[in-house]
C-alpha cells in the first residue's frame, strides 16, 4: 500500500472544501447524512480525479491497473 502524498494532493484539489463537507456530515443528524452525501457527490469526484492522477490510475492498495 502506498501513502497518499498530501503536498501533491493539495496542489491538485481544494482539500478545504472536503474538510468543510466532512464537518457538515458530522453535524448532520444520522437520518439526513445519506442525502447530504448524495447532494454533494461532486466534491468526492474532484478528490477521486486528483487521487487517480497521483496514483497513475492504479489501486492504492494492490497497485492493480484501473480504468476510469
Amino acid at each position: 500500500m502506498r501513502p497518499v502524498p498530501y503536498r501533491q494532493l493539495r496542489r491538485l484539489t481544494n482539500l478545504q472544501e472536503l474538510e468543510d463537507a466532512r464537518q457538515a456530515i458530522l453535524a448532520c443528524p444520522e437520518v439526513e447524512r445519506s442525502k447530504f452525501i448524495d447532494d454533494n457527490a461532486s466534491k468526492c469526484s474532484e478528490l477521486r480525479h486528483a487521487l487517480w492522477t497521483l496514483g497513475s490510475a492504479k489501486c492504492w492498495y494492490s497497485e492493480a491497473s484501473l480504468q476510469e
